[in-house]
């Protein structure tokens, strides 16, 4: 279900936030992490209120990251409530109700790896870059590894078969390409976690931040962020 959480924020809320802006930013985004908080953000003209908007199993998740939220413990939310929203419309409302004969949406795209081990390829996912695998059948052969909006399918081959990278066949060519929306700290986290870097972090001539990692096929998998949208 979908919920709004609406702050009435206390009058020397801009005076004060500072001291309690960290730790809620800390605090939501973890929130935002477990899958819940989807986003939010103060009201302006005037500051008086923020909305957070919130996708749980019931009411009392939301109710509960109000009471341990440092803007409500802090005191800078004078009141506080929760409202179910009735999604209609848009791709990702709750129940999407279109007019008939209105076209579908294409929501995501997922590409997908071959691997010689998916168990093997999976904890790579898993240490190097930071995802959540799933795995299939038994004894595993079918994963996917997520992180935020990014899904990338794991196919295991029969024993002995070749897998050929892309760029074995078209010079600096990845297998995959994730979006991120912050390269560097991409970059600095994929580095400490010991993934083998393909290529470094560069800006690019057509505005995209990039990096790439090789996987343990010797897929090259590149992350981008944009950094200025193309006219």
């Amino acid at each position: 279900m979908d919920f709004l959480l609406f702050y009435d924020v206390s009058d020397d809320y801009l005076e004060r936030r500072g001291e309690f802006r960290e730790s809620h930013l800390d605090y939501a985004w973890r929130a935002h992490l477990a899958g819940t908080l989807q986003m939010g953000g103060a009201l302006a003209d005037p500051a008086d209120q923020a909305v957070l908007f919130f996708r749980a199993e019931s009411a009392a998740v939301v109710e509960e990251f109000a009471q341990g939220d440092p803007y409500v413990t802090g005191g800078l939310v004078k009141e506080w409530r929760v409202r179910v929203w009735k999604t209609t419309v848009g791709t990702e409302s709750a129940d999407p109700l279109r007019p008939d004969g209105f076209p579908p949406f294409v929501t995501s795209v997922a590409p997908v790896l071959l691997v010689r081990n998916v168990v093997e390829a999976a904890k790579f996912w898993e240490e190097k870059l930071g995802f959540a695998a799933e795995l299939f059948n038994e004894p595993p052969t079918f994963g996917m590894v997520r992180r935020g909006g990014a899904t990338v399918m794991l196919a295991q081959v029969p024993h002995g078969a070749a897998i050929t990278p892309n760029w074995k066949i078209a010079g600096k060519t990845n297998n995959a390409y994730i979006w991120v929306d912050d390269a560097r700290a991409m970059y600095a986290e994929v580095q400490k976690k010991g993934a083998p870097i393909d290529f470094t972090l560069y800006d690019t001539p057509w505005g995209t931040r990039e990096f790439g990692v090789q996987d343990l096929e010797g897929h090259d998998i590149a992350f981008g962020q944009v950094l200025r949208k193309r006219g």
